[in-house]
């Protein structure tokens, strides 16, 4: 069968009115050129050719680059589901429903915190921003979007991230991600975040449970039982790709983890999308030369000094971040 690109992360600019403490491409901080949109538009009409189903519009802060509007449109066009990934404080009644008659299909918003207090330990805003992100988490419900939240998990919320959940519901969000910080970018001084992964583990066993039914629930884990892997899909999804993540200036990265290893796959000023994507050897030589070595150091792409010993003890097994689990399998 031909292999299909079926999913584009699209960072269409690294511009942020935010700094937030553990963005992995340093948002704001780091100036990448943007594509024009005329290189946009090739770049997507090609990969509707290529198998093209789903498109993630993100940043840093999408929603700053002012021809956001035609490249949602230009997305639905070509008959991309379509959502916007945002920090949601630059979003109001007049934007969701322009949003709204170009055909977007979702819009996420990060939310890391129940409260201003645990919020801006981790992004750093005024109350006011604060506020204006949990007005339009419920005004893009009330408009129809299919809402997710995301959460990042850091040691600094994980008290606070059943209360955060029942926040979401509260709002109407139909979906909720867990993302496990992972140390890399502008995280990579923020260390002493990283959560216990067992405590973790823990809290979507027992406490999370409770909203089965009530919300759609995703999470990242970065490690699970040795036994438990092998009865679930675990694999790095660079052994068998469907995905790829463009930044502003070009680079090709098979994941966000590898954008912030700054080891780019290829970049589209030099090659076209299909010429990355049907040219196996250079996907397989990627695989050997910037994972696998990872994955030797380590025992995994990211560096995760607390989990070494659980690794190296044989009880626990790595798993690949971008593999994406539900509440009920990891609760069964």
């Amino acid at each position: 069968m031909e292999r299909q690109v079926i999913k584009l992360d699209f960072n269409v600019t690294n511009k942020c009115n935010f700094r937030c403490k553990h963005c992995c491409f340093r948002s704001g901080e780091v100036n990448l050129k943007q594509l024009p949109f005329p290189m946009i538009q090739s770049i997507l009409t090609e990969f509707k050719e290529l198998g093209g189903k789903r498109i993630d519009i993100t940043g840093g802060e999408a929603t700053t680059r002012k021809d956001c509007f035609q490249i949602v449109a230009l997305c639905k066009q070509l008959g991309f589901k379509t959502e916007l990934v945002t920090n949601g404080s630059l979003l109001n009644e007049e934007t969701l429903k322009r949003y709204q008659g170009i055909g977007l299909d979702g819009i996420a918003i990060s939310l890391d915190g129940s409260n201003f207090k645990h919020y801006s330990q981790i992004r750093p805003v005024s109350e006011g921003t604060y506020k204006k992100v949990l007005k339009n988490i419920e005004l893009a419900a009330k408009h129809g979007f299919y809402t997710k939240v995301n959460t990042v998990v850091f040691d600094s919320n994980l008290h606070d991230l059943i209360a955060i959940t029942r926040l979401a519901v509260a709002l109407g969000a139909r979906e909720q991600g867990f993302y496990y910080f992972s140390p890399i970018g502008r995280g990579d001084c923020f260390t002493a975040n990283i959560a216990d992964p067992l405590k973790w583990i823990q809290v979507i066993r027992q406490l999370l449970i409770e909203f089965y039914n009530k919300i759609e629930i995703s999470l990242e884990t970065p490690i699970i039982e040795s036994d438990f892997c092998r009865k679930i899909d675990t694999h790095c999804y660079m052994e068998r790709p469907w995905h790829l993540q463009i930044l502003p200036d070009g680079n090709v990265f098979p994941c966000a983890i590898m954008c912030a290893h700054q080891k780019p796959l290829a970049n589209l000023y030099e090659q076209s999308l299909r010429q990355i994507w049907e040219n196996e050897k250079q996907l397989q030589d990627y695989f050997e030369r910037q994972t696998q070595p990872l994955f030797e150091a380590w025992g995994g792409c990211v560096n995760y000094p607390k989990m070494q010993k659980q690794i190296k003890s044989g009880k626990y097994s790595f798993v690949c971040l971008c593999k994406k689990f539900s509440l009920q399998e990891l609760t069964k």
